[in-house]
Protein backbone atom coordinates (compact mmCIF):
# COMPACT_ATOMS: atom_id res chain seq x y z
CA UNK A 1 0.00 0.00 0.00
CA UNK A 2 1.13 3.51 -0.68
CA UNK A 3 0.43 6.99 0.57
CA UNK A 4 -1.79 7.78 -2.43
CA UNK A 5 -3.99 4.82 -1.46
CA UNK A 6 -4.44 6.34 2.00
CA UNK A 7 -5.62 9.49 0.26
CA UNK A 8 -8.16 7.47 -1.75
CA UNK A 9 -9.40 5.79 1.44
CA UNK A 10 -9.73 9.22 3.05
CA UNK A 11 -11.79 10.47 0.12
CA UNK A 12 -14.06 7.40 0.21
CA UNK A 13 -14.58 7.70 3.96
CA UNK A 14 -15.59 11.35 3.58
CA UNK A 15 -18.10 10.35 0.89
CA UNK A 16 -19.61 7.52 2.94
CA UNK A 17 -20.17 9.75 5.96
CA UNK A 18 -21.72 12.51 3.85
CA UNK A 19 -23.53 10.67 1.07
CA UNK A 20 -23.42 6.97 2.00
CA UNK A 21 -24.76 4.43 -0.43
CA UNK A 22 -28.09 4.72 -2.21
CA UNK A 23 -28.87 7.89 -0.31
CA UNK A 24 -28.20 6.47 3.18
CA UNK A 25 -25.18 8.03 4.93
CA UNK A 26 -22.97 5.67 6.93
CA UNK A 27 -23.63 5.68 10.66
CA UNK A 28 -20.20 4.17 11.44
CA UNK A 29 -16.98 3.75 9.47
CA UNK A 30 -13.89 1.72 10.37
CA UNK A 31 -10.63 1.90 8.43
CA UNK A 32 -8.15 -0.97 8.44
CA UNK A 33 -5.29 -0.40 10.90
CA UNK A 34 -2.65 -1.18 8.30
CA UNK A 35 0.68 0.53 9.14
CA UNK A 36 0.64 2.41 5.85
CA UNK A 37 -2.66 3.98 6.88
CA UNK A 38 -1.91 4.37 10.60
CA UNK A 39 1.45 6.08 9.86
CA UNK A 40 0.34 8.13 6.87
CA UNK A 41 -0.17 11.89 6.81
CA UNK A 42 -3.92 11.16 6.71
CA UNK A 43 -3.97 9.02 9.86
CA UNK A 44 -6.00 11.49 11.92
CA UNK A 45 -8.69 11.67 9.24
CA UNK A 46 -8.78 7.88 8.93
CA UNK A 47 -9.51 7.24 12.61
CA UNK A 48 -11.08 5.15 14.03
CA UNK A 49 -8.95 2.28 12.75
CA UNK A 50 -9.00 -1.41 13.65
CA UNK A 51 -7.75 -4.77 12.36
CA UNK A 52 -10.92 -6.67 11.37
CA UNK A 53 -10.41 -9.91 9.46
CA UNK A 54 -12.88 -11.73 7.25
CA UNK A 55 -11.31 -15.13 6.86
CA UNK A 56 -7.71 -14.50 5.88
CA UNK A 57 -8.35 -11.03 4.44
CA UNK A 58 -8.89 -7.55 5.89
CA UNK A 59 -11.11 -4.99 4.14
CA UNK A 60 -9.63 -1.54 3.72
CA UNK A 61 -12.83 -0.09 5.11
CA UNK A 62 -16.08 -1.19 6.73
CA UNK A 63 -19.22 0.86 7.14
CA UNK A 64 -22.67 0.42 8.66
CA UNK A 65 -25.79 1.96 7.17
CA UNK A 66 -28.95 2.21 9.28
CA UNK A 67 -31.98 1.52 7.14
CA UNK A 68 -35.61 1.02 8.07
CA UNK A 69 -35.29 -2.70 7.37
CA UNK A 70 -32.22 -3.06 9.59
CA UNK A 71 -28.50 -2.38 9.58
CA UNK A 72 -26.54 -3.06 6.39
CA UNK A 73 -22.76 -3.60 6.59
CA UNK A 74 -20.52 -2.97 3.59
CA UNK A 75 -16.85 -3.85 3.09
CA UNK A 76 -14.49 -2.09 0.67
CA UNK A 77 -11.29 -2.98 -1.13
CA UNK A 78 -9.58 0.24 -2.18
CA UNK A 79 -6.93 0.49 -4.90
CA UNK A 80 -4.96 3.57 -5.87
CA UNK A 81 -4.41 2.50 -9.50
CA UNK A 82 -7.03 1.73 -12.12
CA UNK A 83 -4.95 -1.18 -13.45
CA UNK A 84 -5.27 -3.03 -10.13
CA UNK A 85 -8.98 -3.76 -10.66
CA UNK A 86 -8.58 -7.52 -11.32
CA UNK A 87 -6.65 -8.19 -8.11
CA UNK A 88 -9.00 -5.88 -6.23
CA UNK A 89 -12.07 -7.76 -7.41
CA UNK A 90 -10.66 -11.00 -6.08
CA UNK A 91 -9.99 -9.43 -2.70
CA UNK A 92 -13.40 -7.75 -2.51
CA UNK A 93 -15.12 -11.01 -3.42
CA UNK A 94 -13.63 -12.68 -0.33
CA UNK A 95 -15.29 -10.07 1.90
CA UNK A 96 -18.76 -11.29 0.94
CA UNK A 97 -18.45 -13.98 3.61
CA UNK A 98 -18.61 -11.32 6.35
CA UNK A 99 -20.61 -8.33 5.02
CA UNK A 100 -23.90 -7.71 3.29
CA UNK A 101 -22.29 -5.85 0.38
CA UNK A 102 -18.71 -5.95 -0.94
CA UNK A 103 -17.26 -3.15 -3.07
CA UNK A 104 -14.11 -2.39 -5.05
CA UNK A 105 -13.31 1.33 -5.05
CA UNK A 106 -10.92 2.85 -7.59
CA UNK A 107 -9.97 6.39 -8.67
CA UNK A 108 -11.06 5.61 -12.24
CA UNK A 109 -13.42 7.11 -14.79
CA UNK A 110 -16.79 5.33 -14.51
CA UNK A 111 -16.93 4.38 -18.19
CA UNK A 112 -13.40 2.97 -18.11
CA UNK A 113 -14.16 0.88 -15.05
CA UNK A 114 -17.49 -0.31 -16.43
CA UNK A 115 -15.83 -1.54 -19.63
CA UNK A 116 -12.86 -3.14 -17.88
CA UNK A 117 -14.45 -4.79 -14.86
CA UNK A 118 -18.22 -4.39 -15.03
CA UNK A 119 -19.13 -7.85 -16.30
CA UNK A 120 -16.71 -9.67 -14.00
CA UNK A 121 -17.87 -7.63 -11.00
CA UNK A 122 -21.47 -8.66 -11.64
CA UNK A 123 -20.41 -12.29 -11.99
CA UNK A 124 -18.69 -12.30 -8.59
CA UNK A 125 -21.32 -10.15 -6.85
CA UNK A 126 -19.02 -7.19 -6.13
CA UNK A 127 -20.08 -3.56 -6.51
CA UNK A 128 -17.83 -1.04 -8.23
CA UNK A 129 -17.24 2.53 -7.04
CA UNK A 130 -15.36 5.01 -9.26
CA UNK A 131 -13.89 8.35 -8.24
CA UNK A 132 -15.13 10.65 -11.01
CA UNK A 133 -13.26 13.85 -10.33
CA UNK A 134 -14.33 14.78 -6.79
CA UNK A 135 -17.39 12.48 -6.67
CA UNK A 136 -17.70 8.78 -5.95
CA UNK A 137 -20.11 7.05 -8.32
CA UNK A 138 -21.57 3.55 -8.12
CA UNK A 139 -20.77 1.93 -11.45
CA UNK A 140 -22.07 -1.56 -10.65
CA UNK A 141 -24.26 -2.45 -7.66
CA UNK A 142 -23.29 -5.41 -5.48
CA UNK A 143 -25.30 -8.62 -5.38
CA UNK A 144 -28.08 -8.93 -2.84
CA UNK A 145 -26.89 -10.56 0.37
CA UNK A 146 -28.28 -13.74 1.86
CA UNK A 147 -30.22 -13.40 4.01
CA UNK A 148 -31.77 -10.15 2.81
CA UNK A 149 -31.51 -7.65 5.70
CA UNK A 150 -35.14 -6.58 5.39
CA UNK A 151 -36.38 -10.18 5.53
CA UNK A 152 -34.05 -11.04 8.41
CA UNK A 153 -35.30 -7.96 10.26
CA UNK A 154 -38.91 -9.15 9.95
CA UNK A 155 -38.00 -12.65 11.15
CA UNK A 156 -35.90 -11.39 14.07
CA UNK A 157 -38.56 -8.89 15.07
CA UNK A 158 -41.17 -11.65 15.18
CA UNK A 159 -38.94 -13.96 17.22
CA UNK A 160 -38.17 -11.26 19.78
CA UNK A 161 -41.40 -9.33 19.71
CA UNK A 162 -44.27 -11.79 19.57
CA UNK A 163 -43.51 -13.61 22.86
CA UNK A 164 -43.43 -10.30 24.72
CA UNK A 165 -46.66 -9.12 23.13
CA UNK A 166 -48.53 -12.25 24.14
CA UNK A 167 -46.82 -13.07 27.44
CA UNK A 168 -47.28 -9.89 29.49
CA UNK A 169 -50.29 -10.95 31.53
CA UNK A 170 -49.82 -8.54 34.45
CA UNK A 171 -50.54 -4.83 34.41
CA UNK A 172 -47.66 -3.33 36.41
CA UNK A 173 -43.96 -3.32 35.43
CA UNK A 174 -42.72 -3.92 38.97
CA UNK A 175 -44.24 -7.40 38.80
CA UNK A 176 -41.58 -8.19 36.19
CA UNK A 177 -38.67 -6.12 37.54
CA UNK A 178 -38.91 -7.82 40.92
CA UNK A 179 -38.09 -11.18 39.32
CA UNK A 180 -34.44 -10.42 38.43
CA UNK A 181 -34.12 -8.51 41.73
CA UNK A 182 -35.13 -11.59 43.73
CA UNK A 183 -33.09 -13.88 41.46
CA UNK A 184 -29.98 -11.76 42.06
CA UNK A 185 -30.37 -11.14 45.78
CA UNK A 186 -32.21 -14.29 46.92
CA UNK A 187 -31.08 -15.38 50.38
CA UNK A 188 -29.62 -18.86 50.69
CA UNK A 189 -30.86 -21.53 48.31
CA UNK A 190 -34.54 -20.60 48.29
CA UNK A 191 -36.33 -21.25 45.03
CA UNK A 192 -37.39 -18.17 43.10
CA UNK A 193 -41.04 -19.18 43.04
CA UNK A 194 -40.98 -19.70 46.81
CA UNK A 195 -39.24 -16.38 47.36
CA UNK A 196 -41.72 -14.59 45.11
CA UNK A 197 -44.61 -16.00 47.13
CA UNK A 198 -43.04 -14.89 50.40
CA UNK A 199 -41.68 -11.47 49.35
CA UNK A 200 -44.21 -10.21 46.79
CA UNK A 201 -47.74 -10.65 48.18
CA UNK A 202 -49.19 -8.59 45.29
CA UNK A 203 -49.19 -11.85 43.31
CA UNK A 204 -51.45 -13.96 45.47
CA UNK A 205 -51.87 -17.02 43.26
CA UNK A 206 -49.59 -19.55 41.61
CA UNK A 207 -50.96 -18.41 38.23
CA UNK A 208 -50.02 -14.76 38.68
CA UNK A 209 -46.57 -15.71 39.96
CA UNK A 210 -46.10 -17.90 36.90
CA UNK A 211 -47.17 -14.98 34.68
CA UNK A 212 -44.58 -12.74 36.36
CA UNK A 213 -41.79 -15.23 35.73
CA UNK A 214 -42.84 -15.90 32.12
CA UNK A 215 -43.03 -12.16 31.50
CA UNK A 216 -39.55 -11.61 32.94
CA UNK A 217 -38.23 -14.38 30.69
CA UNK A 218 -39.80 -12.82 27.59
CA UNK A 219 -38.34 -9.43 28.60
CA UNK A 220 -34.88 -11.02 28.77
CA UNK A 221 -34.44 -10.44 32.51
CA UNK A 222 -34.08 -14.09 33.57
CA UNK A 223 -33.34 -17.22 31.58
CA UNK A 224 -35.23 -20.50 31.50
CA UNK A 225 -33.27 -21.73 34.53
CA UNK A 226 -34.60 -18.65 36.37
CA UNK A 227 -31.12 -17.18 36.71
CA UNK A 228 -30.82 -13.45 36.15
CA UNK A 229 -29.35 -12.53 32.75
CA UNK A 230 -26.73 -9.81 32.40
CA UNK A 231 -29.55 -7.37 31.67
CA UNK A 232 -31.49 -8.71 34.64
CA UNK A 233 -28.54 -8.34 37.00
CA UNK A 234 -28.12 -4.77 35.78
CA UNK A 235 -31.79 -4.06 36.49
CA UNK A 236 -31.39 -5.61 39.94
CA UNK A 237 -28.35 -3.43 40.65
CA UNK A 238 -30.23 -0.33 39.52
CA UNK A 239 -33.18 -1.15 41.76
CA UNK A 240 -30.85 -1.80 44.68
CA UNK A 241 -29.01 1.48 44.09
CA UNK A 242 -32.36 3.28 44.11
CA UNK A 243 -33.17 1.81 47.52
CA UNK A 244 -35.88 -0.51 46.25
CA UNK A 245 -36.94 -3.47 48.37
CA UNK A 246 -40.10 -5.56 48.15
CA UNK A 247 -41.08 -4.22 51.55
CA UNK A 248 -40.77 -0.55 50.50
CA UNK A 249 -42.32 -0.82 47.05
CA UNK A 250 -44.52 2.12 46.00
CA UNK A 251 -48.27 1.72 46.04
CA UNK A 252 -49.61 0.29 42.79
CA UNK A 253 -52.67 2.47 43.11
CA UNK A 254 -50.56 5.42 41.95
CA UNK A 255 -48.98 5.75 38.52
CA UNK A 256 -45.40 4.52 38.84
CA UNK A 257 -43.80 7.38 36.90
CA UNK A 258 -45.40 9.81 39.37
CA UNK A 259 -44.98 7.82 42.59
CA UNK A 260 -41.42 6.63 41.87
CA UNK A 261 -39.93 8.32 38.76
CA UNK A 262 -36.56 6.58 39.09
CA UNK A 263 -38.13 3.11 39.19
CA UNK A 264 -40.30 4.07 36.23
CA UNK A 265 -37.16 5.05 34.31
CA UNK A 266 -35.77 1.54 34.85
CA UNK A 267 -39.05 0.05 33.64
CA UNK A 268 -39.02 2.38 30.66
CA UNK A 269 -35.50 1.31 29.73
CA UNK A 270 -36.47 -2.38 29.84
CA UNK A 271 -39.64 -1.85 27.82
CA UNK A 272 -37.89 0.23 25.17
CA UNK A 273 -35.70 -2.76 24.30
CA UNK A 274 -38.78 -4.71 23.18
CA UNK A 275 -39.73 -4.70 19.46
CA UNK A 276 -43.43 -4.69 20.37
CA UNK A 277 -43.04 -1.47 22.36
CA UNK A 278 -40.90 0.18 19.72
CA UNK A 279 -43.50 -0.75 17.08
CA UNK A 280 -46.27 0.91 19.10
CA UNK A 281 -44.25 4.07 19.72
CA UNK A 282 -43.07 4.31 16.12
CA UNK A 283 -46.62 3.82 14.84
CA UNK A 284 -47.86 6.57 17.17
CA UNK A 285 -45.15 8.88 15.87
CA UNK A 286 -46.36 8.33 12.30
CA UNK A 287 -49.86 9.27 13.45
CA UNK A 288 -48.77 12.54 15.02
CA UNK A 289 -48.46 11.18 18.54
CA UNK A 290 -51.96 9.86 19.15
CA UNK A 291 -54.69 7.67 17.65
CA UNK A 292 -57.53 5.32 18.43
CA UNK A 293 -56.64 1.65 18.71
CA UNK A 294 -57.86 0.66 15.19
CA UNK A 295 -55.80 3.42 13.58
CA UNK A 296 -52.78 2.45 15.69
CA UNK A 297 -53.11 -1.20 14.65
CA UNK A 298 -53.31 -0.22 10.99
CA UNK A 299 -50.25 2.02 11.32
CA UNK A 300 -48.37 -0.81 13.02
CA UNK A 301 -49.32 -3.18 10.21
CA UNK A 302 -47.79 -0.81 7.67
CA UNK A 303 -44.51 -0.94 9.58
CA UNK A 304 -44.33 -4.65 10.51
CA UNK A 305 -47.33 -6.77 9.44
CA UNK A 306 -46.50 -10.04 11.30
CA UNK A 307 -45.65 -8.33 14.57
CA UNK A 308 -48.64 -5.97 14.36
CA UNK A 309 -51.09 -8.86 13.93
CA UNK A 310 -49.57 -10.69 16.90
CA UNK A 311 -49.56 -7.55 19.06
CA UNK A 312 -53.00 -6.17 18.35
CA UNK A 313 -55.22 -9.10 17.38
CA UNK A 314 -56.58 -11.98 19.44
CA UNK A 315 -56.20 -14.17 16.35
CA UNK A 316 -52.67 -13.57 15.02
CA UNK A 317 -53.62 -15.07 11.64
CA UNK A 318 -55.87 -12.07 10.95
CA UNK A 319 -55.11 -8.60 9.64
CA UNK A 320 -55.90 -5.27 11.31
CA UNK A 321 -58.72 -3.25 9.76
CA UNK A 322 -60.88 -0.31 10.74
CA UNK A 323 -64.03 -2.45 11.04
CA UNK A 324 -62.97 -5.11 13.56
CA UNK A 325 -65.19 -5.66 16.63
CA UNK A 326 -63.87 -5.33 20.16
CA UNK A 327 -63.32 -9.04 20.70
CA UNK A 328 -60.93 -9.14 17.72
CA UNK A 329 -58.28 -7.26 19.70
CA UNK A 330 -55.68 -8.84 21.96
CA UNK A 331 -56.74 -8.17 25.58
CA UNK A 332 -53.14 -8.51 26.75
CA UNK A 333 -52.23 -5.50 24.61
CA UNK A 334 -55.20 -3.21 25.11
CA UNK A 335 -55.23 -3.68 28.88
CA UNK A 336 -52.08 -5.22 30.39
CA UNK A 337 -49.39 -4.02 27.98
CA UNK A 338 -50.94 -0.57 27.81
CA UNK A 339 -51.02 -0.34 31.61
CA UNK A 340 -47.32 -1.19 31.72
CA UNK A 341 -46.58 1.54 29.16
CA UNK A 342 -48.72 4.01 31.10
CA UNK A 343 -47.04 3.24 34.44
CA UNK A 344 -43.60 3.56 32.83
CA UNK A 345 -44.48 6.95 31.36
CA UNK A 346 -44.43 5.98 27.68
CA UNK A 347 -48.11 6.57 26.85
CA UNK A 348 -50.36 9.25 28.30
CA UNK A 349 -53.67 7.40 28.56
CA UNK A 350 -54.24 4.44 30.87
CA UNK A 351 -56.15 1.38 29.67
CA UNK A 352 -59.67 2.23 28.58
CA UNK A 353 -62.42 1.33 31.05
CA UNK A 354 -63.84 -1.17 28.56
CA UNK A 355 -60.52 -2.98 28.03
CA UNK A 356 -60.47 -4.99 31.26
CA UNK A 357 -63.85 -6.62 30.81
CA UNK A 358 -64.89 -9.24 28.27
CA UNK A 359 -63.72 -8.85 24.68
CA UNK A 360 -67.25 -8.29 23.47
CA UNK A 361 -67.63 -5.17 25.59
CA UNK A 362 -64.32 -3.58 24.54
CA UNK A 363 -64.79 -0.35 22.55
CA UNK A 364 -61.70 0.08 20.33
CA UNK A 365 -62.90 3.32 18.73
CA UNK A 366 -63.02 4.93 22.19
CA UNK A 367 -59.56 3.70 23.23
CA UNK A 368 -57.08 6.54 22.70
CA UNK A 369 -53.35 5.84 22.62
CA UNK A 370 -51.08 8.88 22.88
CA UNK A 371 -47.38 9.38 23.42
CA UNK A 372 -46.33 10.85 26.73
CA UNK A 373 -44.41 14.00 25.84
CA UNK A 374 -41.88 14.95 28.51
Amino acid sequence: MSAPEAAVVRSLKKHLLAEGLHGTPASRVLVDADPSYAHSRYARDLEPMARVSIGAARPDMLCALERAAGQVVAGFEVKAKEGDWARGLGQARSYRAGVHHAYLALPARPDNLRRAAGTMAKDVGVGLLALDGERWVEVTPPADPLPLPQDLSVVSSALRGVPTARRLQLNHPLNYLVIPYLASFRPGDRELIELLEAEWPDLGTAGTRRHAIEGAISLGLVDRRLAATLEGRTVADLLDALGFTPQTRPSKRARLCEAAPALAAVARFVLLQQPVVRLILQALETLGGGATLPDLALAGARLDPPLASAVFLSDPSGEPSAELPGDAYNPSTVFKLKQNLWHAGLVREKAHMSAGASGGSYRPMDDLWALERT
